[in-house]
C-alpha cells in the first residue's frame, strides 16, 4: 500500500529568525511609506498656501507615489513572512528578489552619497544576512525543496 500522506518538513530555526527580521523590515517599510505621504502632503499644503499651487500638487503627487511604493513593498514583505513560516517555495524566491532589490537600493544610496553612510551601511546588514542565509545554507534550500 502506498503512503499518500505528505512528508512533514521541519522549518529550520534560522528561517523563523529571518522571518522575524523580514516582519520588522516590512513594518518599517509601511511606517516609512506612511510618514513619506504625510510629510510630503504637509509640505505640499505649505507650498500651496504660499501661492504655488502647481508646485505643491507636484510635491503631493511625488510623495504619494514614493510612499505608496514603500507601503506596497512592506505589505509584500509581510506576505512573504507568512509564506516563509509555512515553507512555501514562492516565498523563498520572493524574499531573494526583495532582499536583492533592497541590497542594490542601499548600494546605490551609498554610491550616490544620499543620507548618512553609517545608516546606509547599517540598513544593508539585514538584507545581506538574509541573502547569505537563504542562499548559503543547504538546510534552508532543502526545507523549501530547492
Amino acid at each position: 500500500m502506498e503512503n499518500t500522506m505528505m512528508e512533514r518538513r521541519e522549518r529550520p530555526r534560522g528561517v523563523t529568525l529571518m522571518a522575524t527580521f523580514l516582519g520588522i523590515e516590512g513594518l518599517l517599510e509601511i511606517i516609512g511609506g506612511i510618514i513619506i505621504i504625510i510629510a510630503t502632503n504637509a509640505l505640499g499644503h505649505n507650498i500651496v498656501t504660499r501661492g504655488h499651487t502647481v508646485s505643491g500638487r507636484i510635491v503631493d503627487t511625488i510623495g504619494i507615489g514614493l510612499g505608496s511604493v514603500g507601503i506596497v513593498v512592506g505589505v509584500l514583505t509581510l506576505l512573504f513572512v507568512f509564506g516563509l513560516l509555512s515553507l512555501q517555495r514562492w516565498a523563498y524566491w520572493g524574499v531573494i528578489l526583495v532582499e536583492g532589490f533592497n541590497l542594490l537600493k542601499h548600494v546605490f544610496e551609498l554610491v550616490r552619497h544620499t543620507g548618512s553612510p553609517i545608516f546606509t551601511i547599517a540598513a544593508m546588514i539585514i538584507p545581506a544576512v538574509i541573502l547569505i542565509y537563504f542562499l548559503g545554507f543547504s538546510s534552508v534550500r532543502r526545507a523549501f525543496r530547492i
